[in-house]
């Protein structure tokens, strides 16, 4: 409610506001708001821009409200450049973008290759804890001083040990051993070593150097980054020979080992020339093949290739596995032979002196001609998903043989020798089972007559028998053959 002063009775006492006024100080100007444009607010056409003389007493009379403020003109964008167009705005953000991208495509790739070519623990090369390393090669001047881009180390036959390793994603090739007949020192084995490339800036990047390792071991390594981002990596390649010298009699060499990934390692003739004390190959990637071999002690190891020789004889033990590759040959052992790969084929022809043969592979065939020589041999063949052939040719008089032959999903087929006697099993699922007796002489010529017996249980899906030359023997062998969703079949 307002109290006009006119309304005020004159009998009332005054306010004590109005008997003590205010003092007239004038109010501070207000300072108008700021320009923001060109837009115009106005109260209308009569407006006008009257500042504050003071401040009114309190009940005051007022006859019209307060004057409005002053017109406005706010400009927007004024002193601003003129904006760019949305095709060039488009591209300096692509340049950005791409310049980012660049950026950490090059700290990443730097990063990468410095790891690679450092290693975890800080070494240039990824060279084993034990192995010194001297005569290296490791740049573009240090194999253009060698004319062709190869070099060549002399190792001492006398050595414990002689090793080819090689380590690294650029190290990959070939390794062959061979025989030489020359007037040069037959005291050493000589290691020569060439290098194919596309650019020669790789070589930078790859080392090459005579190694010894504890007493006796001497040897040659190739090593290269674990990492590297390059795609020519594919364009480098190394050709290695180890060259023995061929002696009569023949060489003796101790320990022949090599580690060298991706490479594949190919044996001469050595027949009548060299015998290997100790004989060690390991690749990745790469088969590792021979012709003639003769060794102690044999143990071959490679995945995603083959193995196989024409011949490998060994006096004491044959050791030979991959993964995802076959393997084939003629192999003998005068003791264990062991055969061993996955997703592969074994396609051998075996012979063994000692207690065990064993072959086994996966997702493959499994064919195996074998001739057991001691008298108690034990022979596994093991496959699945693939058919199983297994022949055993030949065993001594007497021998207590005991076999086990499986696979599945496919058919497994056994053959015995007559000097074969003991019991026999056969088994399977939703398939036939068969046992073919074969007209065969007394192995001892006495002229006795073989006897086959079988118990045919088809319900359960097995048959077992016996087949002997004397009832005494019935009992001396066992055999065990099996398979599922397939038939079987043996042969006596």
């Amino acid at each position: 409610m307002i109290i006009l002063d006119h309304d005020i009775d004159p009998a009332r006492p005054e306010s004590p506001n109005k008997q003590n006024p205010l003092p007239q100080t004038p109010l501070r100007a207000v300072s108008p708001p700021p320009t923001y444009g060109v837009a115009t607010y106005s109260r209308g056409p009569s407006a006008q821009s009257q500042p504050f003389a003071g401040s009114r007493p309190p009940f005051a009379a007022a006859s019209a409200p307060p004057p409005p403020p002053p017109p406005t003109t706010v400009a927007f964008g004024a002193g601003s450049p003129p904006r760019q167009s949305a095709g060039r705005r488009f591209f300096e953000a692509f340049g950005v973008a791409l310049l980012i991208w660049i950026l950490v495509v090059t700290f990443t790739r730097s990063l990468e290759l410095n790891i690679g070519h450092h290693g975890i623990s800080g070494s240039i090369y990824p060279i084993p804890n034990g192995v010194r390393t001297m005569d290296c090669i490791d740049s573009q001047d240090a194999w253009g001083s060698h004319g062709l881009h190869s070099t060549s180390y002399e190792l001492p036959l006398s050595s414990d040990t002689l090793f080819l390793l090689s380590k690294g994603v650029l190290s990959r090739g070939t390794l062959e051993v061979s025989t030489e007949q020359s007037g040069k020192d037959t005291s050493v084995a000589r290691v020569e070593v060439s290098v194919e490339y596309n650019d020669a800036s790789i070589l930078d990047h790859i080392q090459v150097c005579r190694l010894s390792r504890g007493d006796g071991e001497n040897g040659v390594g190739i090593f290269s980054p674990n990492a590297w981002w390059r795609v020519d990596r594919e364009k480098v390649r190394f050709n290695v020979k180890l060259v023995l010298p061929a002696l009569s009699p023949r060489l003796n060499i101790h320990t022949l080992e090599t580690d060298m990934a991706n490479f594949q390692q190919i044996l001469g003739d050595f027949s009548e020339l060299v015998h290997f004390e100790n004989l060690r190959l390991k690749s990745t990637n790469g088969r590792i093949a021979g012709q003639y071999v003769t060794c102690d002690a044999c143990a071959f190891e490679t995945t995603n290739d083959a193995v196989a020789f024409a011949r490998l004889g060994a006096s004491k033990q044959a050791r030979i596995s991959s993964t995802n590759g076959p393997i084939r040959g003629h192999y003998s052992s005068d003791n264990d032979l062991i055969l061993r790969t996955t997703n592969g084929p074994i396609e051998v022809e075996a012979q063994f002196g000692g207690k065990i043969f064993d072959a086994s592979t996966t997702n493959s065939r499994l064919e195996a001609n074998v001739i057991a020589t001691g008298s108690k041999p034990t022979i596994r063949a093991a496959t699945s998903n693939g058919p199983l052939h297994l022949a055993v040719q030949e065993m001594p008089v007497g021998a207590a043989l005991t076999l086990n032959a499986e696979t599945s999903n496919n058919a497994a087929r056994v053959s015995l020798p007559a000097t074969y006697e003991g019991a026999f099993l056969l088994s399977t699922t939703n398939q036939a089972l068969y046992v073919t007796q074969r007209e065969v002489k007394d192995p001892e010529g006495k002229g006795r007559q073989r006897t086959v017996t079988q118990n045919r249980v088809s319900a359960k899906g097995f048959i077992k028998g016996d087949v002997y030359w004397s009832p005494s023997s019935r009992s001396r062998g066992n055999v065990d053959v099996k398979s599922t969703n397939a038939k079987v079949f043996l042969e006596v």
